[in-house]
């Protein structure tokens, strides 16, 4: 009886365990959030990105200014999103591409937009004639010199 005792408990333990899950990305309200570095309103979300810092969320209206953020704080632990320019969804912002123009025209001037993969950026990249960047080139470039801030 105290072995069946012993299984019972030990499954009854198990059940109770909440699964370990991955940080998600924010649902986005356009116009009815604020950027967490400049304070204006997030409005246009092909530009928006969030960052996950341990249990804080921050949301941004441009892509340079989390990136930014990442270079004067950064985390190896964080999560990352970006909204794909084209679909407006989210994407992780580690995986994604990323394209870097003055033909771009982001909230804060910092002219990045993300495609989902490498198809996607290759044709915008066409479009504004630029390159395709994956984020520790994109992320080099705010830790290496002094980002002009817009």
């Amino acid at each position: 009886m105290t072995k069946f005792r012993w299984i019972l408990a030990a499954g009854l333990m198990a059940g109770c365990s909440q699964p370990v899950r991955p940080p998600q990305p924010p649902e986005l309200r356009l116009g009815e959030m604020a950027c967490a570095r400049c304070g204006m309103s997030i409005d246009d979300g092909r530009f928006a990105a969030a960052r996950q810092v341990g249990s804080e969320l921050r949301l941004y209206d441009d892509v340079g200014e989390m990136l930014l953020e990442r270079a004067q704080s950064p985390s190896s632990g964080d999560s990352i999103w970006v909204r794909d320019y084209n679909q407006q969804r989210w994407l992780d912002g580690r995986l994604c591409r990323y394209l870097r123009s003055p033909k771009i025209h982001s909230p804060m001037g910092f002219n990045i937009a993300a495609a989902t993969d490498e198809v996607a950026a290759v044709a915008l990249a066409a479009r504004w004639q630029t390159r395709v960047l994956g984020l520790e080139k994109l992320q080099s470039q705010f830790e290496s010199k002094e980002e002009n801030q817009p």
